[in-house]
């Protein structure tokens, strides 16, 4: 479990919260908002600015959907762009058809 708090966390419901926390499980997930205040507890890691939490990484590249599987996960960003360029040359259709079957789980 994760507790983290901003001079303000800004949610959908109402005005900032300042100082509030955001609870997250291991994996990122929110588990809690809360406007308890964090300033005196040390456990919580303390970051000045602003946290809105629940924004989702909608970033893809469609491009790319050919090499879906085909490149190991967790090896870095080098590693990953050497996989991309050596591993990118498919043919049209192939890449085409792809994107498509990509487009369809959306």
């Amino acid at each position: 479990m994760r507790r983290f708090s901003a001079d303000y966390i800004y949610t959908l419901d109402g005005a900032a919260i300042e100082n509030g926390i955001v609870v997250t499980d291991d994996n990122g997930k929110i588990l809690a908002v809360t406007d308890e205040k964090a300033l005196l507890d040390p456990n919580i890691e303390r970051f000045e600015g602003i946290i809105v939490p629940g924004f989702v990484n909608t970033h893809c590249h469609l491009e790319l959907s050919h090499l879906h599987k085909k490149i190991a996960k967790g090896k870095g960003l080098i590693p990953f762009v050497k996989e991309v360029i050596s591993k990118r040359g498919a043919k049209e259709e192939v890449v085409i058809e792809a994107m498509k079957k990509q487009m369809k789980k959306c």
